[in-house]
């Protein structure tokens, strides 16, 4: 069974979902969270992930950004 939320004010909720995440170590650790959660629930009827899992974390600091990459689903 699906349900609807309504959200009043979808910013308002961003904002506040951002403001759990004080570091930046916070954030990164959430991506590569959901990698692991993804290797896991992909592959849940076997128990075990059937390759090598590899997480990328590259950071580029001359332009500011982070990028988090993973073979879970290739």
């Amino acid at each position: 069974m699906t349900g609807r939320i309504n959200i009043p004010d979808p910013q308002e909720l961003l904002r506040h979902i951002a403001g759990m995440y004080q570091s930046a170590i916070r954030v990164i650790m959430e991506y590569i969270d959901n990698s692991l959660d993804d290797a896991e629930a992909f592959h849940e009827d076997r128990g075990f992930y059937p390759r090598l899992l590899e997480i990328t974390v590259d950071v580029a600091t001359d332009k500011r950004e982070i990028t988090v990459t993973d073979n879970c689903r290739a």
